[in-house]
């Protein structure tokens, strides 16, 4: 069982006085100053591949100037059916793209289409959604922002939008749902649904239409879970860590579904694969994989000493196995 006043208050260990001495020594390294390459795992390359398919899929949608066609949707389609497919293997492998901070010239809406698509997935599987559910909810993921391209006129202001223009873009779902429509009419209406309520809460602070609680489809809440969660993640430049990104989350709990973020929690949880994070050891570690109900006990392999130098050898600490080591920091 989740203990959610544990993550609330950092999901630390209990310190003895020898943890309380480490941390007190001022010869603490700051490893802010790291090489951001050097704090990323060797990339899969099915994982890459898949990876920049998607991106490559998102650009096209989110480009004014390209007309979405049925054929085009036929590859989208196939592309996120293999994505579902690869993250049904468990190894997360693509899910570690989602925390590279470093985007290049990736548009940002494409980016989170992308990113949001992978979460959404990733928390379907622990809902044990079969593959045509997986298919759908990827879809509407995958679209749920794509009508914000008849809106960047608005959205790329550099002053403040006024009240009006605000209501506008508020259209948006509708708009993506629309352009949706266009191109395949014939999806399960779930899929159209999902897009449209994906900015809809349960406690109805939501848009565009105020729905509350089973007015909104499952499809909705992943993805609005989902989009929230990469919203925040994607400050990482304004310190925004996952773990962060995580609390913020739980100290909404009337607006997300208990059940959608305990699932969340068990399948992302607060440290996902591939991040960074500093033990009470001073040394820094990469996160391998998640401990089930154990959100702030995951495995992670350490990759630098105190020094903040490279170790040949990475050893794996499991922290859900009552060792004296844990996360002090997210990285």
């Amino acid at each position: 069982m989740v203990n959610f006043s544990d993550i609330l208050g950092g999901g630390k260990k209990k310190r003895d006085s020898h943890d309380d001495k480490n941390n007190e020594d001022d010869r603490s390294i700051s490893f802010s100053s790291l090489d951001e390459k050097d704090l990323r795992p060797a990339p899969n390359s099915q994982a890459e591949a898949l990876h920049k398919r998607l991106i490559s899929s998102a650009e096209k949608i989110f480009s004014p100037k390209v007309n979405i066609t049925a054929s085009d949707f036929k590859e989208i389609s196939r592309l996120i059916s293999d994505s579902a497919d690869f993250i049904r293997d468990e190894s997360q492998d693509l899910l570690e793209y989602v925390f590279v901070s470093s985007s290049g010239d990736i548009n940002r809406f494409s980016l989170n289409a992308v990113n949001v698509c992978i979460l959404s997935l990733e928390i379907a599987l622990g809902l044990d959604y079969d593959t045509v559910q997986l298919c759908n909810l990827g879809t509407a993921a995958f679209f749920h922002d794509a009508g914000m391209r008849d809106y960047f006129d608005l959205f790329n202001r550099s002053k403040q939008l006024n009240d009006k223009e605000k209501q506008l873009m508020r259209n948006h779902p509708r708009a993506s749902s629309d352009l949706l429509r266009r191109i395949k009419p014939d999806l399960d209406p779930l899929i159209f649904a999902a897009i449209e309520q994906e900015h809809e809460r349960l406690d109805g602070s939501g848009y565009p239409h105020g729905l509350k609680g089973e007015e909104i489809n499952e499809y909705a809440q992943i993805i609005g879970l989902a989009d929230v969660y990469e919203a925040l993640i994607y400050r990482r430049s304004e310190g925004v860590t996952a773990l962060e990104a995580a609390k913020s989350i739980l100290s909404n709990k009337e607006a997300f579904n208990l059940k959608l973020i305990k699932v969340f929690l068990g399948k992302i949880g607060l440290y996902p694969k591939g991040t960074f994070v500093e033990l009470n050891t001073r040394e820094v570690a990469m996160v391998v994989r998640q401990n089930d109900n154990m959100p702030s006990c995951p495995l992670v392999k350490v990759a630098y000493d105190c020094e903040g130098k490279k170790i040949d050898r990475q050893r794996i600490i499991d922290l859900g196995q009552g060792t004296k080591v844990y996360i002090v920091k997210s990285l």
